[in-house]
This record gives structure tokens, sequence and C-alpha cells, in this order.
């Protein structure tokens, strides 16, 4: 809808880039979990491995996984806790609803000015005094 509205993909645009990864996660981390994935970890050690030890990892996790690491918002695996309650905390809703709000300010503000008017006066609800 964006690449029509604007002739630009939303993944270019210079305001969003840097927000880009955690948006596509959030998005994939909804799917997996809206569709109910059974997430499961293994480590395996064998001959046939190059590592010491593999992880096989399923479920469609291990990219929210790496990303909640990477941005220290979980500080272990799933393997080394076998607990979905990993990912569930107050951080990581804390951050991706952050996240959500600031990619709809960054969008707005790369808006050109009549294009920004008309979208904020649809996305951004006003509250009694008058505050986005």
């Amino acid at each position: 809808m964006f690449e029509l509205l604007t002739d630009q993909r939303i993944s270019d645009n210079a305001n969003v880039k840097s927000l880009w990864e955690g948006i596509q996660t959030l998005f994939q981390f909804r799917n997996v979990l809206a569709h109910g994935r059974e997430i499961s970890a293994t480590m395996l050690s064998a001959y046939w491995i190059e590592e010491e030890w593999k992880e096989l990892f399923s479920g469609g996790y291990k990219k929210a996984e790496n990303y909640l690491l990477k941005n220290k918002l979980v500080d272990k695996r799933f393997v080394e806790c076998d607990s979905t309650a990993l990912y569930f905390n107050d951080n990581v809703a804390d951050h991706f609803w952050e996240l959500s709000k600031k990619i709809v300010h960054q969008i707005s503000e790369s808006l050109a000015e009549d294009v920004k008017e008309a979208f904020d006066s649809e996305v951004f609800i006003s509250n009694d005094n008058g505050n986005a």
C-alpha cells in the first residue's frame, strides 16, 4: 500500500531503514505465534557434523530469538532453558510496542507535507487534550 501511494518501498525509506529488521521480526514472530507453531530445540553431536554441537531449532522462532539476543531483550537461547516463557516478558513486549509506535511516526515524518497531513489525520487519534 505504501509503495502504491508513494512510489517507494517502505523498507527503502530512509526514516524506516533502521527499524526495518525489528518490524520484519515482529511480523514473523506474530505469524508463528498466531498459527500455534510448536517450538523445539535440541543439541546434536555426531561424527558427520563439523562443529562439536549443532543446534536443531524448529518452529520458525530462530529469527525472533536471534533478534532478541542481539538487542539484549533475552539473555539466553531457548535450547538453554527449554521454555517459551523466555520470549514472553515485559522487555520484549515493550520493545515491540515502542518499535511499532516509532515506525508509524517515522513514516509520517518521511511524507510530503500535504500527504503527511492526510496520513496524520487518519492514523493519529487525538485525545481530549488535543495531543496525538
